[in-house]
């Protein structure tokens, strides 16, 4: 059996991670995160060679002929490069955000939108685009952030038109 070893600095953001959900959801979301998380490690270890070849890491970053493998990038930052070479991943995220927030999960909704928005068009062309300062807009997809429905509207229509796809309530 395989072992997945994490960094001090990957602990630390499962803690923050657990933290965040337990503070804006429950502990028992959390813990259900984690759980669920941890269950995936699991099945990696005892299947290593499960899943496809990542040529985006590099070769010195993992142990080659052993049974270990290093966790290399962050989470964010492995989404922000899925989402900058997966048109698929872009439009499931876009997709997602509306769905937590027509759901009810509107924090999360907003935040999923936020990082959608940062990874794609950037808050400045949005800006530029719906006719709201970033300022705003920036504080709008916050974690205090309010959005008015015709400001969310506008955005969202913004942001289908740009991914070139329609967006419907079924």
């Amino acid at each position: 059996m395989s072992r997945i070893r994490f960094t001090a600095q990957a602990r630390e953001y499962w803690l923050d991670i657990w933290l965040y959900i337990s503070e804006h959801n429950s502990e028992s979301i959390a813990d259900r995160v984690y759980d669920s998380i941890e269950s995936a490690r699991r099945l990696l270890a005892n299947n290593p060679l499960l899943g496809r070849v990542r040529p985006e890491i590099r070769p010195e970053a993992t142990k080659s002929g052993g049974d270990e493998m290093t966790v290399t990038q962050s989470f964010k930052s492995m989404v922000e490069d899925r989402l900058a070479r997966d048109p698929g991943f872009r439009e499931a995220l876009l997709r997602e955000s509306i769905d937590t927030m027509l759901a009810g999960d509107v924090e999360t909704g907003k935040a999923a939108l936020r990082d959608y928005i940062k990874a794609t068009i950037g808050f400045t062309a949005l800006a530029e685009g719906v006719g709201t300062p970033s300022k705003s807009l920036i504080r709008m997809f916050g974690p205090k952030g309010n959005p008015t429905a015709d400001n969310l509207f506008k955005v969202v229509s913004h942001l289908q038109k740009r991914a070139g796809i329609e967006l419907h309530i079924a």
